[in-house]
C-alpha cells in the first residue's frame, strides 16, 4: 500500500482469508483486502481475460469478495484502517460491493484517500476511487479506504 494508507507500519502476513480466525478480532491496526476479480481492469496486459470471464464467474466473484469483506473486516480494531482494492472496472465488483458492506458493517466509515494518491486521480474520489483506463491512462482499478469508528 502507497505511504499513508495504514497510520503506523505494519507487518504484512499472507493467509486463506475466507478462514475467520476469532482470535484476531479486533486486534489488526490495519487490513488490507486485495480482493480476487474479475480482472476486467487489465485487460490491455492479459487479452486472455475477455475470453474467461463470464457473467456467472462474476456472481461467483462478488459473492467471494462479500464473504472476504465480512471476514477480515472483523479483525481491524476500532479506529484501525481497512483498505479494499481490486483490478476490476465493473461497480458490481466495487462501488456497489462497498456500498453493501457499509450498509451491513455501519461501524465502518469511508476515508479519503491520502494525499499520496496524485490529485490527478483523487479528484474522482467517490465510493471509494475507480480508475479507469481510457479516461486516466492507467490499468482499469478500485481502491477504498474505510476506518472502523472508534
Amino acid at each position: 500500500a502507497p505511504a499513508g494508507f495504514f497510520d503506523t507500519a505494519a507487518e504484512k502476513w499472507t493467509r486463506d482469508a475466507s478462514l475467520p480466525r476469532e482470535d484476531w478480532a479486533g486486534t489488526l491496526d490495519g487490513v488490507l483486502l486485495d480482493a480476487p476479480c474479475s480482472g476486467l481492469g487489465v485487460m490491455a496486459e492479459k487479452p486472455d481475460i475477455k475470453n474467461r470471464v463470464k457473467p456467472e464467474n462474476i456472481a461467483e466473484l462478488t459473492a467471494l469478495q462479500k464473504t472476504l469483506l465480512d471476514t477480515v473486516s472483523r479483525y481491524v480494531k476500532k479506529g484501525g484502517t481497512f483498505v479494499y482494492s481490486t483490478c476490476s472496472v465493473l461497480k458490481d465488483e466495487n462501488e456497489y460491493q462497498i456500498k453493501a458492506f457499509l450498509e451491513n458493517h455501519p461501524d465502518f466509515e469511508l476515508q479519503k484517500l491520502p494525499d499520496a494518491i496524485p490529485e490527478q486521480f483523487r479528484q474522482y474520489e467517490g465510493t471509494g476511487l475507480q480508475l479507469l483506463p481510457h479516461r486516466d491512462g492507467v490499468e482499469g482499478f478500485y481502491i477504498c479506504r474505510m476506518k472502523r469508528k472508534a
